[in-house]
């Protein structure tokens, strides 16, 4: 799941450390978040979710529409 963060973060091209100033913490803590080494709490979903604009059950969701929409930039 952090690591959907990352993607969903970069593909709104949204820096690192506005996520963890919205959420109120250090960048280096929230990056631990997004690379897997800190557990997820629902409090950090909706978090994320709400700097990020968008339904907590959605972020999977986004996720595979980043993917095809990369999918769809290199076969074009």
């Amino acid at each position: 799941m952090g690591r959907n963060f990352a993607k969903h973060r970069k593909f709104r091209e949204k820096m690192l450390l506005k996520v963890a100033e919205h959420l109120g913490m250090t960048e280096a803590n929230y990056s631990k978040y997004e690379r897997g080494e800190n557990k997820i709490t629902v409090e950090i979903i909706q978090g994320v979710a709400e700097f990020l604009n968008v339904d907590p059950l959605q972020l999977n969701q986004l996720l595979i529409m980043i993917i095809a929409t990369y999918a769809l930039k290199i076969t074009a």
